[in-house]
């Protein structure tokens, strides 16, 4: 190893590579139609695994995501997956290829993998034989250009609006394990019981259903996850 490799950091991006094989990486960047008609320095199917890196690795910048990337992908060497180690690509090149991939991809990726992965022997994730899922929301910032002004709104108050356009996010996961069963999102208007909603189809017999008090309704609660789901929902207040 190289100053500044981690073993961790191989490791983690191993565990990438397994959870998102590269034939449906492949299977996804095709649905979406972006797949590169000539070579290309930063292709789809890379331009993925940086996007997940830098998820992974949040607190670094382009430059060391991309070496850890490299790095980490020639070490998982099971999953076939190559990166060439020349040159980093530069910051504007990473940007172009993040505009050309597009976010369609990443949302089908989050469709296919996203689930629950606790088995019924783990008693953490479990309540009265009940599997233990949570919903919360949450906004985050986007960048402030002009076109996410427009789609999601900026935050604001009596001082005026904030300094970046947010993006209202609603989820839905596993308690246990933290796996993620679902996310929308919708531009920051957008109220977040109309986003929960739509994560009621993740929702399977069985489910416990933790939620604070801004989701509370009885209504729905009866009417679109006992009738058509056989989940159970609790609000948790404060």
């Amino acid at each position: 190893m190289v100053a500044g490799d981690r073993l961790p950091d191989r490791i983690g991006i191993g565990v990438l590579a397994k959870v998102f094989p590269p034939e449906l990486v492949d299977r996804v960047v095709d649905e979406a139609g972006v797949r590169e008609q000539r070579k290309r320095t930063l292709p789809a199917r890379v331009v993925v695994y940086l996007l997940l890196a830098m998820v992974l690795f949040f607190q670094s910048g382009y430059g060391e995501v991309w070496d850890k990337l490299v790095r980490g992908l020639e070490w998982a060497r099971q999953f076939r997956i190559r990166v060439a180690a020349g040159m980093q690509p530069s910051p504007a090149a990473v940007t172009q290829a993040r505009q050309r991939l597009g976010w369609q991809v990443m949302a089908r990726l989050l469709e296919a993998v996203a689930g629950p992965l606790a088995g019924e022997e783990q008693e953490t994730a479990y309540v009265a034989g009940m599997r233990l899922v949570a919903i919360d929301g949450m906004c985050l910032d986007v960048p402030a250009t002009e076109e996410n002004g427009a789609e999601f709104g900026y935050p604001g108050n009596d001082a005026g609006p904030g300094p970046f356009p947010q993006v209202r996010l609603v989820g839905a996961g596993e308690c246990g394990t933290r796996a993620v069963l679902g996310a929308e999102l919708s531009p920051l208007a957008a109220g977040e019981q109309p986003l929960a909603l739509k994560l009621l189809g993740r929702l399977a017999p069985g489910d416990l259903v933790l939620a604070d008090r801004n989701f509370l309704s009885h209504a729905r609660a009866a009417g679109r996850v006992h009738r058509r789901r056989g989940a159970r929902a609790v609000a948790r207040q404060g």
